[in-house]
């Protein structure tokens, strides 16, 4: 490392040491407490006041999320239940129309039985 550069180094840690000397100073002195405590204040209110949002976003997600899973719990309960009036309505025509199948077959048996006979 060349001179030049080890100076400039030096330079700057002491420069560094001198504010950071100069910022403890000051925040012992009377001025710097009450900054150190308006920091402070302003950092315990900004974390309480993040906290509550969080909160509150937290319950609203909860809300919607169980509007939906009560939604979808009701839509499904309906669909279901037009699936079964479909279905025993569709059973219930096949049912009348085997009827009607099975009596059809039955007069058509009778009909030839008649027509053997004479």
């Amino acid at each position: 490392m060349d001179t030049t550069k080890r100076n400039k180094n030096g330079l700057l840690l002491i420069a560094g040491a001198l504010a950071g000397a100069a910022a403890t100073y000051y925040l012992q002195t009377p001025a710097g407490k009450k900054l150190r405590k308006d920091i402070s204040k302003k950092t315990n209110k900004f974390a309480n006041d993040t906290t509550e949002k969080a909160k509150t976003l937290a319950n609203d997600v909860k809300a919607k999320s169980q509007d939906a899973l009560d939604l979808a719990s009701t839509k499904m309960s309906e669909i279901k239940e037009t699936f079964q009036e479909k279905s025993n309505a569709a059973l219930a025509s096949a049912s009348d129309k085997i009827s009607d199948l099975k009596l059809g077959a039955s007069k058509a048996q009778q009909a030839i039985e008649n027509g053997m006979k004479s």
